[in-house]
């Protein structure tokens, strides 16, 4: 009778529970439900299915890969920082309704992304109201919904962003410690193109630089706030309502910046190129030309008394309603002597065809902006 040999079970079985193979952890074993979570994740897989499957799923510090497609998801980033790509031509994410925006970052969220557009929705890039989120776009184009970038964040890095075609502002900024925007172009909002709400200290600066913000109905660039300075430098703002940049109780620098073609509305009263209003702003080597009211417009005294301010040096105006308006509304006594204009030379003020072209233009009336809402 021939005789089997005993096999050692124990020895021919598959590794234990226990020592299970990692899914996209390259086979490292580990104890069940304590698999490292990876580093790079590509969506839609079989295993994770959806977008919002693989940012929960990556590392802290990892990144999530989309494949090229159109995709209808709300995503949320909360309590890790993600670098969200899109692959091959890049991805497309719509938001499924009105009320959410197509990517919202939480508490402890943030991230960069690139290659991506996003779609509708309340915003394309939003955050939680408790969320001071490090945010960094570069290609990345958003199109529609109700706003394109809104929220508070504690850095915002955008470089060759496209926000296009929104129903209120472009972008809106309730508080931000650090901004960057670089030859970024922002049109065609019903609102204004780039709100910034420059209300606390901001230790990295606020600075725009080869944007081109084009087309808004209530203005190109609105700055709100004098806790930190806002540069504006090698811009474009040009056929917006009512005015292309505006500092509203605010400190900055516009330099190198065309602003064109702004605000004709029915009155040209806020059709200004740029409008200082109970600010102090430095405007050094600008073209300022053909807007419908004044080139540039400062006006009034803070709650100090202290008078809005413009320092002049190497611009052009020209084509203007009026080349410089001085106003003085909010100042006590009224008097267009209590604004501080100063030219440091070399500005010109070129003849301007059936329009009153005069370098000191007094304006009369209520020249206070309307409070933006955000």
């Amino acid at each position: 009778m021939l005789r089997r040999p005993l096999l050692v079970l124990g020895a021919l079985v598959a590794p234990s529970i226990a020592q299970a193979r990692c899914p996209d952890a390259d086979g490292v074993p580990c104890a069940e439900g304590q698999c490292p979570a990876p580093a790079e994740v590509t969506v839609p897989s079989r295993r994770l299915p959806t977008l919002q499957a693989g940012l929960d799923a990556v590392a802290d510090g990892g990144t999530v890969r989309i494949r090229a497609g159109r995709y209808v998801e709300a995503l949320t980033i909360t309590g890790k920082t993600v670098r969200v790509e899109g692959g091959g031509r890049g991805a497309e994410i719509v938001a499924p309704g009105g009320d959410r925006a197509v990517l919202t970052y939480g508490p402890g969220g943030g991230g960069t992304l690139s290659r991506l557009t996003l779609v509708g929705g309340a915003a394309g890039i939003a955050t939680d109201d408790d969320a001071l989120p490090a945010v960094g776009a570069e290609r990345v184009r958003i199109e529609g919904g109700e706003r394109g970038i809104a929220g508070r964040f504690g850095a915002l890095d955008l470089e060759r962003v496209e926000i296009e075609g929104t129903v209120g502002h472009g972008v809106v900024l309730r508080g931000v410690d650090r901004l960057r925007i670089r030859r970024t172009f922002v049109r065609d909002s019903g609102g204004i193109g780039l709100l910034i709400y420059a209300a606390s200290q901001a230790p990295g600066g606020l600075r725009i630089d080869r944007a081109t913000v084009t087309d808004h109905a209530a203005g190109g660039i609105h700055v709100v706030g004098d806790a930190v300075p806002v540069e504006i430098t090698r811009s474009f703002v040009g056929g917006n309502g009512v005015a292309g940049v505006t500092f509203d109780n605010a400190r900055g620098a516009v330099s190198g910046t065309d602003m064109a073609f702004n605000g004709f509305g029915p009155d040209g009263t806020f059709g200004n190129g740029l409008r200082v209003y109970r600010s102090a702003v430095g405007v050094d080597a600008n073209r300022i030309v053909e807007n419908g009211g004044a080139g540039l417009l400062v006006a009034g005294c803070d709650a100090d008394g202290a008078p809005a301010a413009a320092a002049l040096s190497d611009n052009t105006f020209a084509g203007n309603g009026l080349a410089i308006g001085v106003g003085a509304a909010d100042c006590v006594p009224p008097s267009a002597a209590d604004v501080s204009l100063s030219d440091d030379g070399g500005n010109r003020c070129l003849p301007c065809a059936d329009k009153v072209c005069a370098c000191r233009a007094t304006t009369t009336g209520d020249l206070s902006p309307a409070p933006p809402t955000p």
